[in-house]
């Protein structure tokens, strides 16, 4: 293999190790030879610079390739270091990352496979001096763990469980620390979509969405890459077959943690989030208006909730099991409380399960208070 710019003669220089030190971009592409494209870079400049980084990604970016350079860099330019790999099962660890480890390492200039032997999923560099896979089935893998350098990279993040983690962050407590976290978003549970939602859990967060690759872009990358990686043919054909608003598209095409099981829920928990994250709108003609939502039966409560405008002001719960004369005034008090507030306010009570409660509410007589009944299970007055 011809020498690349960077490459000495006989071995690569201190200089060399000292210059692509926090380069794991640069790392790739002189001592590979791999063309890389703007996102690949984007997350070997990340592991370069932070402690931890975070990767969400659309099927077919090529994740575990750049995972893969990411551990030999890491390797190759720290003495001594140990990097760590795992996945939700070993079959993972095996044939999808140490794959990519294996073809990497048979590519590297002549002068880094002299510092070391690349077995199916171990790479030696010395006595306390490399990397490894290791499966998820057994936290305590995890301990006893340590090196001046260690990197820990979980590839497919959103299937390991939080006990697997909660080993993983009893590691980096001396010395340098790196963590790559990288996966297709499918799951809203655990560590890897905490560190999305979590800015205090300190990771570099990054998405790789099938519209931010070279297919859909139009950057400039080798035609071996471009067949690698996602196609618009491949995303329209997958919103065919699941359909572009399903949880499987939303993770697999657009690098979005799913809402959840659709035909289980009501408000989906992207609104939520949005809502969490948005500003409130600006309103001239602000009404106040209160909810109520009255439970009778199992583990439900009862809710009443106050509104003015788009600002939620006021939410509160009695248990589900609680009377309906003790439910009428509790409500009563929340909306003769709301109005000395914010003056006029319209009280919607759901009438499904108990109408007796909005019966009686609506029987009295409360200055600035209008009662009004919901149900929830009616068909829509505009079935259109």
């Amino acid at each position: 293999m011809a020498k690349t710019q960077g490459q000495a003669s006989n071995g690569p220089s201190h200089n060399v190790f000292r210059i692509l030190h926090d380069k794991a971009d640069i790392f790739t592409e002189r001592i590979f030879g791999d063309a890389i494209w703007s996102k690949q870079r984007e997350i070997l400049h990340s592991v370069s610079v932070n402690n931890k980084t975070a990767v969400k990604s659309c099927h077919g970016a090529g994740k575990s390739f750049t995972a893969a350079r990411a551990v030999i860099w890491y390797l190759s330019t720290r003495k001594p270091a140990e990097v760590i790999t795992t996945a939700p099962t070993w079959r993972q660890v095996e044939r999808i990352l140490w794959k990519e480890i294996r073809l990497a390492w048979g590519k590297a200039i002549p002068d880094i496979q002299a510092l070391g032997t690349c077995l199916n999923t171990e790479l030696k560099f010395g006595d306390g001096h490399t990397a490894y896979g290791i499966s998820t089935d057994d936290q305590d893998r995890f301990q006893g763990i340590h090196s001046p350098h260690l990197m820990v990279v979980v590839d497919e993040a959103a299937g390991v469980t939080q006990a697997i983690f909660d080993a993983i962050a009893t590691l980096g407590t001396g010395g340098e620390y790196r963590e790559l976290l990288i996966g297709n978003p499918t799951s809203t549970n655990g560590r890897f979509y905490n560190a999305f939602q979590n800015p205090e859990l300190g990771y570099h967060c990054i998405s790789v969405r099938a519209d931010n690759t070279p297919n859909f872009t139009g950057e400039i990358v080798p035609p071996v890459i471009a067949r690698n990686l996602v196609t618009p043919q491949w995303s329209a054909d997958r919103a065919l077959e699941w359909g572009a608003d399903s949880s499987l598209y939303r993770s697999r095409v657009d690098a979005e943690f799913p809402d959840g099981n659709e035909d289980n829920i009501l408000v989906p928990l992207s609104w939520i989030e949005n809502a969490c994250n948005r500003s409130p709108r600006e309103d001239n003609n602000v009404v106040a208006q209160m909810g109520l939502d009255i439970a009778r039966y199992g583990s439900d409560s009862c809710v009443i909730a106050g509104r003015v405008g788009y600002s939620l002001t006021q939410l509160d719960t009695l248990p589900g099991h609680t009377g309906s004369l003790e439910v009428e005034a509790w409500a009563r008090r929340n909306a003769q409380d709301y109005s000395a507030k914010h003056g006029k306010v319209t009280v919607m009570v759901d009438e499904g399960y108990n109408p007796g409660v909005v019966d009686h509410l609506q029987a009295l007589h409360d200055d600035n208070i209008n009662y009004e009944a919901v149900s929830f299970g009616a068909s829509a007055t505009n079935p259109e």
